[in-house]
């Protein structure tokens, strides 16, 4: 059974603006809402909140927020410019903000400040991860603007070869397609390490080396 969608609306400057999303995501909407009056948002304006892209988006009734359709093609680039390759806008913004809830979720439980990340930074991939039943997600500090600092690497106990050619740089919306649910923990600050077990999230260490979350 579909979701049921709610809109809402409020005061941009001169402007209405709306907000479409699940009904049981009301209080996340208006707060968002909020958040852009506080930033000033401009018409047709891209911004980022909580790491994750939304576009101010100019109708014949008003303004809309949307967010990149992240299925329905892959991430076309990473670091600056990359708020306009996006083809596809949708005006549901739930799954955005079911993430954000998501990662909210996960620092709160370990007790840390959700850290910076963008969307469109990169993350290092080791290939044949992608498809692995256990894998793990590490964060280090990053190298550069574009860089998250995260790298997804397999937990299975078979010998990898590092070879250069076994690793992949890709934006970090590509794991919209590739792993989703290592989305969740995007919001962990460098020297956090997080294993899964298909879309479990099993354990967290932190930058001590200690467990400081275990399903």
């Amino acid at each position: 059974m579909a979701e049921e969608l709610g809109t809402y609306r409020a005061r941009l400057g001169n402007h209405a603006v709306s907000l479409t999303c699940r009904s049981d995501f009301e209080d996340k909407a208006r707060a968002f809402l909020d958040t852009l009056a506080e930033l000033d948002a401009q018409p047709g304006a891209a911004i980022f909140f909580g790491g994750l892209l939304f576009r101010i988006a100019p109708t014949p009734s008003g303004l809309e927020v949307r967010q990149p359709d992240y299925l329905a093609e892959a991430p076309p680039k990473a670091g600056p410019g990359a708020e306009d390759a996006w083809a596809t806008w949708v005006a549901d913004v739930s799954d955005a903000l079911v993430l954000l809830t998501a990662q909210l979720r996960v620092t709160s439980i370990i007790g840390v400040e959700p850290c910076d990340y963008r969307i469109d930074q990169t993350i290092t991939v080791l290939k044949a991860a992608i498809e692995q039943e256990r894998f793990y997600m590490v964060r280090q500090e990053p190298s550069s603007p574009n860089d998250s600092g995260w790298y997804l690497g397999s937990a299975e106990d078979a010998p990898q070869d590092h070879a250069p050619t076994n690793y992949t740089v890709v934006p970090l919306a590509a794991l919209f397609r590739m792993r989703p649910a290592a989305l969740r923990v995007l919001a962990l600050p460098p020297g956090f390490l997080a294993r899964f077990e298909g879309d479990a999230l099993v354990g967290v260490g932190n930058e001590k080396d200690e467990e400081v979350y275990a399903r």
